[in-house]
């Protein structure tokens, strides 16, 4: 038995009891004779190979959460490779074990130590992705989708069968997205005219898939109506014992008729729950959601509009964003005193119908909040494009750079290259900006601060530009009442002060201070 030294000789059997003593390692991979392939370092060729192939798999799946036409492939990758790579790393180490195992090198040893040490995805990972493509593919159909009933009549012009439809129809620009859903659920089928594209589910086996989906991963709006009067007819037709009776036919068309927009009753189940999640919201977002710039006082603006009769849903979708933001008590309340994050009905005009749009317009919201909350996320249509856009806009405006006459300029013939610009079938040809506008306006030169207090502070002449939007006053009242207060002329009229001796003191003196036994406090909020 050879001792094992310092110099870590490697014991190599040739033929049946010849032993070898080799003094590298790299002599036990016969590394010297890679140019003549033998099946003896085969090992080392797989390894080599099987290495290669999980980092170009790694690389492809950057996890970059910027919009790209890359951006579907890398998520559906991701996904798709999942098991693949598992392997990739079980089968090089098997290999490097079996190396391994005449060393005795500790626990390398001991190939199974050697994989519980090693961080690798299972197959729970590939559970957590398909589980937040379903909830955004939820959301995304709550917006585009439909459920269609299409009878079909013999040659007497009588109803003698049935066919069921899910579709989802977009502008041919997102057909991408679309690939994207077919790939992913292994269903339906992508067609495409000029300016648009459907996908479209209409087998048996594919609705219920469908089925399967929508029943876990429910649909918020009221579309969930229409599902259920969908799955209803489709479970009658395809359940039956003979041919297609009059009785059947007529429960299916009472079921059709009162779908989508012959619809007159919108109550929902008393079992049915809106359920928000971040994917679902995205894959609402996608859909109905907006990124805009208002161009005559340059706010940015992010808004969701659906149907009146989706109130429900906004109102649990504002509720949702409160609470994941991470907002802390002052400008919660702030919030609830003002229309930061507001809600309106807007009446119907001509043959539409009443909405409801959920706003926000606040900079500070925008930047310090939705940004970093939605760039955790990865956008899957050309909605990507205009919040990637929206991002350069905010920051422009939230340090105060648009003040420059040349960089007002430039975001608002960029806001003019979102949206409905950006389509291929606009009227009106965007006119992109070069590389060197682009990089002008990400490194934009910042003109104003941001104040502890809330306030914001021009850096030229250090003059208060505004700070109504980010701050509210605490007052504490000689009693020892603690009160907030949203404005500087409120919190002069409750202490009975002059506004501009309160300003003075608050601007001069600290950031809190005390007159007639009040002690008032300016505190930030949205920071």
């Amino acid at each position: 038995m050879l001792n094992i030294e310092s110099n870590f000789f490697i014991r190599k059997r040739i033929n049946n009891n010849n032993m070898l003593l080799i003094t590298s390692p790299m002599d036990q991979f016969e590394v010297r004779s890679l140019l003549s392939f033998d099946v003896s370092n085969i090992d080392m060729y797989l390894i080599i190979s099987f290495w290669i192939i999980l980092i170009l798999n790694i690389l492809v799946a950057n996890n970059k959460l910027v919009y790209n036409y890359w951006s579907i492939s890398h998520m559906y990758l991701y996904v798709q490779k999942l098991f693949f790579n598992y392997w990739c790393i079980y089968i090089t180490y098997f290999f490097i074990c079996t190396y391994m195992m005449s060393f005795n090198f500790g626990f390398f040893y001991d190939p199974i130590l050697l994989c519980t040490i090693i961080p690798i995805k299972t197959y729970s990972n590939l559970d957590i992705e398909l589980e937040k493509f379903y909830q955004w593919f939820s959301g995304f159909s709550d917006g585009e989708s439909s459920f269609s009933i299409v009878p079909k009549k013999d040659k007497t012009g009588k109803i003698n069968r049935f066919t069921f439809m899910f579709s989802i129809g977009l502008h041919i620009d997102d057909i991408d997205v679309l690939y994207f859903i077919q790939k992913s659920l292994g269903i339906g089928i992508v067609s495409k005219s000029s300016s648009e594209c459907k996908f479209t589910v209409n087998d048996i086996e594919g609705i219920k898939k469908l089925f399967v989906i929508f029943d876990k991963y429910n649909l918020n709006t009221t579309k969930y109506l229409d599902y259920l009067d969908f799955k209803e007819a489709f479970n009658l037709y395809h359940s039956r014992d003979s041919l297609v009776t009059d009785k059947l036919k007529e429960n299916i068309l009472n079921l059709k008729n009162r779908m989508n927009t012959n619809r007159v009753s919108f109550d929902l189940p008393s079992d049915h729950k809106i359920k928000i999640t971040k994917n679902w919201l995205l894959g609402l977002i996608e859909a109905d959601g907006s990124f805009n710039l208002w161009r005559n006082d340059l706010k940015p603006t992010f808004s969701i509009v659906l149907t009146e009769l989706q109130l429900p849903v906004i109102l649990k979708i504002k509720e949702f964003l409160v609470l994941n933001f991470g907002f802390d008590d002052n400008s919660i309340w702030k919030l609830e005193q003002t229309s930061e994050m507001t809600i309106n009905i807007q009446k119907a005009r001509g043959n539409s119908k009443s909405s409801v749009l959920f706003l926000i317009k606040n900079i500070h919201i925008l930047h310090n909040y939705l940004i970093p909350y939605f760039d955790k996320l990865v956008f899957l249509s050309k909605k990507g494009l205009d919040y990637s856009d929206f991002k350069i806009i905010c920051r422009v405006i939230y340090y105060g750079a648009h003040m420059d006459d040349n960089i007002k300029y430039l975001i608002i013939k960029l806001s003019y290259t979102m949206n409905n610009y950006r389509l291929s079938s606009s009227k009106e040809e965007a006119e992109i900006l070069t590389s060197e506008e682009m990089s002008l306006l990400k490194n934009s030169v910042p003109l104003v601060e941001h104040l502890s207090d809330g306030r914001v502070r021009n850096i030229i002449s250090q003059n208060i530009v505004h700070q109504s939007s980010s701050c509210i006053y605490i007052i504490t009242t000689p009693s020892g009442e603690i009160l907030r207060v949203l404005s500087l002329k409120e919190s002069a009229n409750l202490v009975g002060v002059n506004i501009k001796t309160l300003s003075k003191y608050l601007d001069d003196i600290s950031n809190e201070i005390t007159l007639k036994d009040y002690v008032i406090k300016r505190v930030r909020v949205f920071s």
